[in-house]
C-alpha cells in the first residue's frame, strides 16, 4: 500500500470516503500547494482528529474558507493536507432573548446575516461588506474594513470561540463578563491565520436590528477639512456604524463621475431610530459648515454606500495613526491623482491607506510595520511539529 493510498484510509476513517478528494480541481484551490488530499470535515472534533494524525505522520496542514482571500502559504517539502470548512457552516443556537449566536466557523458572512435578519438581529457590520468569507477566516485574519466607530472591531463580536490546537486537543473557551480580569483566552487566538490552531465554532453577540439604517455624505475643499471633521464629529459624541475620509481620486472611485468637482469627502452610515438619526445629522451638519462642507444628495449618499459595501477594495498599504499624525501624514500626499482614504475610526486613531503601487506611509517615516514575534514564539511552543502551515489570509 502506498503512502498516499495509506493517508487516505486513514483521513476516510475520520472523515468519511465521501468528504476528502485528490481531485485535481479540488487540490488547485489551495494556490499551488498541491496537497496530496483535501479534506472537508464536519466539526471540530474531526478537524482534532486530523491534526493528531497530521502530528502522527508529520504532514503539514493548510486552511481554506470561502476562498476570498489570497492565500500566501509557505511551500513545506514534507505532504501537504488541504482542509476546507466547507461543510461546516451551521448554526447551531440563536438566541435571541440574549442576543447570542452559536456558529460554526465555515458559515459565510452574508448567509449569517440573512439569518440574523429573520430574527431582527445583525451584526452592526454591512452584510455585503464581506460577501462569501467565512465568520472563521473573517476573525482568523480581519480585513481592514472589519471595523465599525460605533461597535468596534469585528472581533468585539466574538464572545467566547472553540478552536482545534496544533496538537489535536479542542480548546473551548468559557463566556465570561465584559468586567472580568485576566486573559481573554476566547480571543487569544483571533488574528493568528491559522498558524497556531483553527477556530471551529465561535459564540457571536448580536444586537437588535436598528429602524433605520440611513448613510449620509459630506463634501469638503480639502482632505485636511474632511479628516478634521470626521474627527469632530467622533468628539462630539456621534458613533456612525461606518465612516469614511477620502481624496479626490477615492471618491471619484467610490461615488462615480459627477458633473461637479469633489475634492474630499466624509461617508458615513447612521443607524438608529429616525429622531436619533435626525439630531445626529443635524449635529454632522453643523460640523460639516464648520470646515467648509457641504451634505450631498441623498440619493447620491445611497448610491456611495451600496457601491462602498458591495465593492470595497483593499488594494492599498495601511498604517495605525493618531489623528495628529494622520493630519501631518497626508500632507505629504499631494499628487491629485494618488489615492488616499481613511477608515476605522476611533477616538483616537485612524487608518491612513494609500495606494499599493504608491509609497507606503511607513516609508514616509510615519510608523513601522506590523510585528509578529509574539505569534512566531506562541507557534514555536504550540506547534513544535509546523503541523499547520498557516496563511496571510484565509477567508
Amino acid at each position: 500500500m502506498s503512502p498516499e493510498t495509506d493517508l487516505s484510509t486513514e483521513v476516510a476513517a475520520i472523515v468519511g470516503a465521501t468528504h476528502l478528494s485528490s481531485l485535481e480541481s479540488d487540490r488547485a484551490e489551495f494556490s499551488g500547494l498541491d496537497p496530496a488530499l483535501v479534506v472537508w470535515p464536519k466539526d471540530g472534533a474531526e478537524i482534532a482528529a486530523i491534526l493528531r494524525l497530521a502530528n502522527r505522520r508529520r504532514i503539514h496542514i493548510a486552511v481554506r474558507g470561502g476562498g476570498t482571500g489570497s492565500p500566501c502559504w509557505r511551500r513545506p517539502s514534507s505532504p501537504v493536507l488541504g482542509l476546507s470548512t466547507r461543510r461546516m457552516i451551521n448554526i447551531v443556537e440563536l438566541d435571541s432573548t440574549s442576543g447570542t449566536v452559536i456558529v460554526q466557523a465555515g458559515i459565510r458572512w452574508s448567509k449569517l446575516c440573512d439569518a440574523l435578519e429573520q430574527h431582527g438581529l445583525w451584526t452592526g457590520l454591512p452584510r455585503d461588506a464581506f460577501g462569501e468569507a467565512t465568520i472563521g477566516g473573517l476573525l482568523a485574519d480581519p480585513p481592514a474594513n472589519a471595523h465599525s466607530p460605533s461597535f468596534g472591531p469585528l472581533s468585539e463580536l466574538c464572545v467566547s470561540t472553540t478552536v482545534a490546537c496544533a496538537d489535536g486537543s479542542l480548546l473551548r473557551s468559557r463566556t465570561a463578563p465584559r468586567r472580568a480580569v485576566g486573559p481573554d483566552v476566547g480571543r487569544m487566538l483571533l488574528g493568528d491565520r491559522a498558524n497556531v490552531a483553527i477556530l471551529t465554532e465561535l459564540v457571536l453577540r448580536t444586537r437588535q436590528r436598528p429602524a433605520l439604517i440611513v448613510p449620509a455624505l459630506q463634501l469638503f475643499p480639502t482632505l485636511r477639512d474632511a479628516l478634521t471633521a470626521a474627527r469632530a464629529i467622533l468628539q462630539i459624541g456621534v458613533r456612525p456604524t461606518m465612516l469614511r475620509v477620502a481624496n479626490q481620486a477615492q471618491a471619484a472611485r467610490e461615488i462615480g463621475p459627477q458633473n461637479f468637482s469633489i475634492p474630499a469627502v466624509v461617508g458615513l452610515e447612521l443607524a438608529g431610530p429616525q429622531k436619533m438619526i435626525d439630531r445626529a445629522l443635524d449635529k454632522i451638519d453643523e460640523i460639516a459648515a464648520q470646515h467648509s462642507g457641504q451634505t450631498l444628495p441623498a440619493d447620491l449618499a445611497a448610491d456611495w454606500y451600496e457601491r462602498t459595501c458591495s465593492e470595497y477594495a483593499l488594494d492599498g498599504h495601511s498604517t495605525r495613526l493618531s489623528h495628529r499624525e494622520a493630519l501631518a501624514a497626508i500632507g505629504r500626499f499631494t499628487d491629485a491623482g494618488r489615492r488616499v482614504w481613511l477608515d476605522q475610526f476611533d477616538a483616537h486613531r485612524v487608518n491612513l491607506w494609500t495606494e499599493s503601487d504608491e509609497p507606503t506611509v511607513d516609508a514616509v517615516a510615519m510608523r513601522g510595520s506590523r510585528d509578529d514575534h509574539w505569534l512566531a514564539a506562541i507557534k514555536a511552543a504550540l506547534d513544535p511539529h509546523q503541523v499547520l502551515l498557516g496563511a496571510q489570509s484565509i477567508e
